[in-house]
């Protein structure tokens, strides 16, 4: 906190530290900032979908939330803002896949992201990026209040979540070239004092991390941001996070988030999800059906199935060579992928307790291999897997093999949402 300490004890001494006199102030920033955020609105942003995902198996899944450089200024694709850049810089730390899902807007304030993110499935996330404050600096937000909200905020999600959660420094608000003048400079002040609290707040609370990012680099005075200026804070989230992300489980048995402390209603959730379901429109279809084949001529094996989990019962809704259109669920292959962490491969069903005396295995067509990865609908409830199987064992799992069955049931998972 060197970086700020100075600016903000200047900040403490002088005559806009006052309450009442930044409560006078206000009425001014909120004019200049008016004209400010008309010209905003030619800024190019995303318009892609808020999901970026990188290559690996075991994947960790990353939820971004916020205002500022989590918009993505600048850029016209997620995959070259802040979540692009923090996918690919999270898996080369940890080798492993990484999801990261996006939600920002530019009017996103510390005092009303609690409600947002409470109504948000956040069982289902590793690690939660947060990236708030430039909004309230240039509002000359009370202090006081800035601290009791952030409080509220990590005390909450500890409670719901208790995932790594960081929280990012507001940056020098003059160092955002629209905002760089003297209202800026005050702005900039304000925006210490916050972070000031910020670190102390974060200092008291279980797994928040305060981070303070290096400079945004503005690469053209007509543009606003680029791909350069994420990819440099990915790279110092992406080092906070990898070694937080470490201590979590990764094995691909291990349990997965989507089965929280409320299991019935989560399974309620995920069955509305696949009532919801409509794989009826012939693109799709055609779109599925052609996944599967690459899955199946890619892992080389003899049967590539998507299998939707539909109450007791597991349907397969598409299949390239199914030897069958309707399983029970208890005891499947697909039930038991859906709760696990990642996707699940089986070397040999014979040799494991689990799939012995399955029907498929113990008789017709006599499964050895399977590797099966998670469907999850628009919405974002497990429905079902992308499932490979053949009669012939293998002699190891092969992460190779599930990064693959990863990428097309990504992949999957991107038509579902096209179509909805």
């Amino acid at each position: 906190m060197a970086g700020y300490g100075r600016a903000g004890e200047a900040g403490k001494r002088g005559f806009l530290s006052a309450d009442s006199a930044k409560r006078r102030l206000a009425p001014l920033m909120r004019l200049w900032r008016a004209g400010i955020e008309t010209k905003l609105e030619q800024t190019p942003r995303p318009y892609d979908e808020p999901h970026v995902s990188a290559r690996g198996p075991n994947s960790d899944r990353i939820l971004l939330f916020g205002a500022g450089m989590s918009v993505g200024w600048g850029v016209t694709t997620h995959d070259l803002a802040l979540p692009g850049f923090l996918a690919r810089a999270l898996s080369s730390l940890t080798k492993r896949g990484t999801d990261v899902d996006v939600v920002s807007h530019p009017a996103n304030h510390l005092d009303g992201a609690l409600a947002r993110l409470s109504a948000m499935r956040l069982w289902r996330y590793d690690a939660i990026v947060i990236v708030l404050g430039v909004n309230e600096a240039l509002e000359l937000a009370p202090t006081k209040k800035w601290r009791s909200d952030l409080t509220e905020l990590l005390t909450t999600l500890a409670e719901i979540a208790p995932v790594p959660v960081v929280f990012t420094a507001i940056p020098r608000v003059r160092s955002i070239r629209i905002y760089d003048s003297a209202l800026g400079g005050l702005a900039e002040d304000h925006g210490f004092l916050l972070n000031e609290e910020s670190a102390e707040v974060c200092a008291a609370a279980p797994h928040a991390i305060f981070l303070p990012l290096p400079a945004l680099a503005f690469p053209a005075p007509h543009r606003h941001r680029g791909p350069d200026s994420y990819a440099g804070a990915a790279q110092v989230i992406a080092a906070a996070l990898a070694p937080a992300l470490a201590r979590l489980p990764h094995q691909p048995d291990d349990p997965y988030r989507p089965f929280p402390y409320d299991e019935d209603r989560a399974e309620m959730e995920r069955q509305a999800a696949v009532d919801a379901l409509d794989l009826s429109d012939s693109d799709l279809g055609r779109a599925l059906d052609e996944i599967l084949g690459i899955a199946q001529t890619s892992l080389q094996v003899r049967t590539a199935v998507l299998t939707v989990l539909d109450h007791d019962k597991q349907v397969i809704r598409a299949s390239a060579r199914s030897p069958v259109d309707e399983l029970p669920r208890a005891g499947s292959f697909c039930d038991t992928t859906i709760r696990l962490r990642g996707g699940l491969v089986i070397p040999d069903a014979q040799q494991d307790e689990r799939f012995r005396d399955y029907p498929l295995v113990a008789g017709e067509p006599g499964i050895r291999y399977y590797a099966g990865f998670p469907i999850e609908s628009p919405s974002g409830e497990r429905i079902g897997a992308l499932c490979v199987f053949d009669p012939e064992p293998r002699d190891s799992t092969d992460d190779a093999d599930l990064a693959r069955l990863r990428d097309l049931a990504l992949l999957m998972q991107r038509r579902l949402r096209a179509s909805a």
